[in-house]
C-alpha cells in the first residue's frame, strides 16, 4: 500500500511541476510576443487561467511539456542562424528599469547568464538578436 501511495504522490509532484513550468512558459511567451509586461495582478489572474486550462487538459499539457523538454535539451528544429555568435541579449532590469544589453559569445555563456536571471525573475521578457 505504501508503494502505491508513493507512486501517486510522485505522479502528482511530476504533474504539478509540469503545470508550473508550462504556465511560466506560456505567460512569458505572451509577454514577449506582445512586448508588454503584465502587472502582478494581471499575471496572477491570467496565470491561474492558464494553469486551470492545463490541469483540465493533461494530454495537451504532456504534449507541450514534451516539446518544451525536447527543445530545451537541444532537440527539435534547429535553425542554422541560431548558431551565429556573438548575439545580443537585451532586457529591462525589473528593479532599476534600466535597459541591459549583453554581448554573448556562446550557447553556454547564454545559459550561464539567462538561467540565474530567469530563476530570480521568471517572467522577465528578454530578446536575443
Amino acid at each position: 500500500m505504501i508503494h502505491e501511495s508513493t507512486y501517486h504522490m510522485t505522479k502528482y509532484d511530476d504533474d504539478s511541476n509540469k503545470i508550473m513550468a508550462m504556465t511560466s512558459v506560456v505567460m512569458r511567451g505572451i509577454q514577449v510576443s506582445l512586448g508588454k509586461e503584465l502587472s502582478e495582478d494581471e499575471e496572477y489572474e491570467y496565470g491561474q487561467e492558464v494553469r486551470h486550462t492545463l490541469e483540465n487538459n493533461m494530454p495537451v499539457l504532456n504534449m507541450l511539456y514534451d516539446i518544451f523538454t525536447e527543445i530545451k535539451t537541444g532537440g527539435g528544429f534547429q535553425d542554422d542562424d541560431n548558431d551565429d555568435y556573438p548575439k545580443i541579449l537585451g532586457y529591462t532590469h525589473p528593479e532599476s528599469g534600466e535597459a541591459v544589453m549583453i554581448t554573448v559569445k556562446t550557447d553556454d555563456d547564454m545559459d550561464d547568464i539567462l538561467d540565474p536571471l530567469l530563476r530570480q525573475y521568471p517572467n522577465l521578457p528578454y530578446s536575443i538578436d
